[in-house]
């Protein structure tokens, strides 16, 4: 998830530089970027707690713990299945990969959809291999899955790119009204 992250920030400072030539952009961008994130990252810690599923090594426990570690067996870590955090962080980052490619101009060509078809490759590989380290159930990494690229999409597009802006007056952030 931490090469996603760092992907979608170098890919909106690459992109704001190389194409719009604009630093306005590119931090507009690394917001856009980092206020989904707190979106995804709220939305899963509340479903964790709320929903307090086991997670998949919990039946290999018992009195002594036999998972990895302790720590697995006796916290709170356990419990917070419910939905995949890594998943949903990793499709938020591909699906804004893919809406930042959509809504501004790229370079151009067949090079213009790689980004997004790579980040959404990295972040099924993600989810797969949440299941495989059996930190989380199927239904989880679907859920985180769907969840991140809804936030992914929507939180971008609904408070920025849908107010019909161009090239010229790129989505905005204000941190002060």
């Amino acid at each position: 998830v931490t090469g996603l992250l760092a992907w979608e920030a170098l890919d909106a400072w690459l992109m704001a530089a190389l194409v719009h030539r604009s630093v306005e952009t590119a931090e507009t961008l690394t917001f856009l970027d980092l206020e989904t994130h707190f979106v995804v990252a709220g939305l899963q810690n509340w479903a964790a707690v709320i929903g307090s599923r086991e997670r998949p090594f919990g039946a290999t426990c018992g009195p002594i713990g036999m998972a990895t570690t302790p720590d697995q067996c006796n916290g709170d870590f356990r419990y917070r299945s419910f939905f995949s955090g890594h998943t949903s962080h990793a499709f938020a980052a591909a699906a804004l990969t893919c809406t930042h490619h959509q809504f501004l101009p790229g370079l151009g060509g067949r090079a213009d959809p790689m980004p997004c078809l790579a980040t959404l490759g990295v972040a099924a590989t993600t989810g797969f291999l949440r299941i495989l380290a059996d930190m989380h159930w199927a239904s989880d990494v679907l859920t985180g899955a769907v969840v991140g690229s809804l936030v992914g999409f929507l939180v971008p597009y609904l408070f920025h790119y849908a107010r019909g802006e161009d090239e010229a007056t790129a989505p905005h952030v204000a941190l002060v009204p």
